[in-house]
């Protein structure tokens, strides 16, 4: 795998100090909350998780062939 150069000390340190799971509070019901100004939630993994899901029932089914996929 190719990528530009490794981060240094302080590019990690910096990371460091955006993640954890002590800076995110869970407030019932239906709240979450970020303690920290560069955090983020990305729920694209859900949708892809979904769809592998979806497809390995589908697979395991037999609603899916070749043949199928050729009409």
């Amino acid at each position: 795998m190719q990528g530009g150069p490794a981060p240094t000390a302080e590019d990690e340190a910096r990371a460091r100090a955006c993640v954890g799971y002590k800076k995110i509070e869970l407030i019932p019901p239906d709240r979450v909350e970020f303690h920290s100004p560069c955090m983020r939630l990305d729920l694209g993994s859900i949708g892809k998780g979904y769809a592998v899901d979806r497809m390995a029932e589908i697979l395991r089914a037999g609603e899916w062939s070749a043949r199928t996929s050729m009409r």
